[in-house]
């Protein structure tokens, strides 16, 4: 497989000199550079260290050539709509993925955030690749603050995690498990999803056997770098100089056991969910309860006391692995000022708009529905947000909310001298083009054109996600698995301020069995992981497109006449309407990949030239 981009793979800091390789081709023989690299421990350890650098590590990360704004993967789905059209979103609306200009799918659209999916984890593979095959080579008992176990242990794992990204687009993969040599064909087919999985879960599975049965120590000090109880040491970081010194943010991303199993139980669930699970094989589902339920078993993790704070806080037991960030300047050029902040509050355009159709999900504070009827608590329309499940209040910024001084904005006022509210007007690229705004992907700490601290760190896995994915396992495993699937699906109730299932389904007068558990997982996963990269993952394993994405896009209409507002839903332009057929649940590979590949890479079905 010949991908041909301009890679400098083998920077490290300011050691390693550029190198224009594609990220998949053949070593012209051997390379000195390397030589010199694989024969310092220190230097190994940070040419590994660089393999993390290609993994997923954002929200809003997508971004069309030349564009400024980052996209979520959440604006694919019924979750939101990109309200400002950018160039890319339009492509993925309206089916046109085979284009140089889609994000997250084309391979040939390089973009001011860096390389596009298809070439960033290939490149991490090749990465990874480079450091497997010359570990044995480092010196490493000159280091005896690093060990080759562990090294080997994190290579394994990223490349584990880059094929699961891959498998999770694309399907099928081409496996590599060393780079390619001058010698070699690098026209290489992809192999089989089932294939692809089995790779994945050989790398797993032994890089779990190494952080099991590792254990570093700095002699000097005798603090312990890493225990397989523990897991790192956060304090334990490799200067750039070589020299050991502490840095909380370094070692919060690193794999370890906790880790593996997370993966595990991510990659288990795309193997046994429908589209890559056609015959239901119910075996596949136990397997993947068991790979989640190993990670719960640890007792190492806890749901953090406030869902309000997942994001915003740096250390939390409800993190398994996440990507601390640094200080992020509140209302500049970036995702915050220039893709999610109101224009009233001081924001510079408008991308991240949630829907009605998200909004919807949200149950009442009783745990009805808002299409349920009845005694007691019901939906309604003229305060459709009185008495909701308290994640509304976390997740969207509605009208009204009281928001950072003052109180959300995004009525229209046609009597008044003004006619919008200070977060509503027709100009699209900077307000609302559904009445709402994200809060979770709005810190409410960020205050005007300042640097603030510690906020919206990307989550690679949380104990709440490990919890959803037990409870959908073990409810498909078998036709009894709902009520090993209740106690679970409870500790997310619980912490959100809602009732519990058995409640739930009692005040709806449902009966608990299989498919409602199904029905009511699903809309749990929807509400309790909104806007966190995974709406569009989960609709693309269940087979669900046409469902929930190839729907009318649903926004808000406020209308103040006074001191009364009325609330009416409308159909967003067809602009914002998103096309999704039943093939399009796996990606296509970009067509720059089958024509350079003489006929050997073979296209997914559906997306013919």
């Amino acid at each position: 497989m010949k991908i041909r981009y301009i890679l400098g793979l083998f920077i490290c800091l300011s050691i390693f000199a550029s190198c224009k390789k594609d990220f998949l081709q053949r070593d012209p023989g051997v390379d000195l550079a390397l030589d010199s690299v694989f024969a310092d421990p220190v230097l190994a350890g940070r040419f590994a260290d660089r393999t993390y650098n290609f993994r997923i590590d954002d929200y809003g990360r997508l971004q069309a050539a030349g564009q400024p704004s980052q996209i979520s993967t959440g604006e694919f789905t019924d979750e939101s709509v990109g309200g400002s059209l950018r160039p890319g979103l339009t492509e993925m609306y309206k089916a046109d993925w085979l284009s140089p200009n889609a994000i997250d799918v084309s391979a040939t659209t390089s973009t001011s955030r860096g390389l596009t999916p298809y070439v960033k984890l290939y490149s991490g593979i090749r990465n990874a690749n480079v450091a497997l095959v010359n570990l044995d080579k480092v010196p490493w008992a000159k280091e005896p603050k690093l060990s080759a176990n562990l090294v080997k242990a994190q290579q394994l794992w990223l490349r584990a995690y880059f094929y699961y990204e891959f498998a999770k687009r694309w399907g099928g993969a081409v496996l590599l498990d060393k780079p390619l040599g001058v010698n070699d064909n690098p026209d290489l087919p992809r192999s089989t999803f089932a294939e692809t999985m089995a790779f994945i879960e050989k790398d797993l599975d032994e890089a779990e056997k190494l952080f099991s049965n590792t254990t570093l120590t700095d002699p000097a000090s005798g603090s312990i770098i890493y225990n397989p109880n523990v897991g790192w040491n956060p304090s334990f970081v490799i200067n750039p100089t070589g020299s050991v010194t502490g840095d909380v943010s370094n070692n919060n991303g690193r794999a370890d056991i906790a880790s593996t199993r997370a993966l595990r139980s991510r990659v288990l669930l795309l193997a046994a969910s429908p589209r890559d699970n056609s015959s239901n094989d119910l075996s596949k589902w136990a397997k993947a309860a068991a790979a989640a339920k190993s990670l719960i078993d640890m007792g190492k993790y806890a749901l953090q006391p406030r869902y309000q704070d997942i994001l915003e806080v740096a250390t939390s037991p409800e993190h398994i692995m996440i990507q601390i960030r640094g200080p992020r300047l509140g209302f500049g050029s970036n995702f915050f000022g220039n893709y999610v902040i109101s224009k009233g509050y001081g924001g510079a355009g408008n991308g991240l708009n949630p829907t009605q159709n998200h909004v919807d999900l949200y149950e009442m504070s009783n745990g009805k529905r808002i299409t349920d009827g009845g005694t007691g608590i019901t939906y309604n329309p003229a305060s459709p947000y009185a008495n909701r499940d308290p994640r509304l209040n976390h997740n969207v910024l509605v009208n009204g909310r009281a928001w950072k001084g003052r109180t959300i904005e995004t009525f229209r006022e046609p009597t008044a001298a003004t006619p919008y509210g200070r977060d509503a007007g027709t100009e699209i690229t900077i307000f609302t083009v559904t009445g709402y705004y994200s809060r979770k992907m709005w810190p409410e700490a960020l205050t005007g054109n300042v640097t603030t601290t510690a906020l919206l760190h990307y989550i690679y896995f949380r104990y709440g996600e490990i919890l959803l994915n037990y409870a959908e396992a073990i409810n498909e495993a078998s036709t009894a698995g709902f009520t090993q699937a209740i106690p679970f699906l409870d500790q997310l109730r619980v912490r959100a301020g809602m009732p519990t299932v058995s409640a739930t389904m009692a005040i709806r007068g449902t009966t608990i069995n299989q498919s409602t558990m199904r029905d009511f997982i699903h809309n749990e996963r929807a509400v309790e992981l909104a806007f966190e990269d995974h709406r569009w993952w989960d609709i693309l394993r269940w087979k669900k497109g046409p469902q929930i994405v190839a729907q009318p896009m649903i926004g808000m209409d406020v209308l103040k006449t006074g001191a009364t507002f009325k609330y009416t839903p409308f159909t967003l332009a067809d602009s914002y309407m998103k096309i999704f057929k039943d093939y399009m649940h796996y990606y296509p590979i970009p067509q720059s990949e089958i024509d350079k590949s003489r006929g050997v890479m073979k296209q997914n079905p559906g997306w013919a030239k």
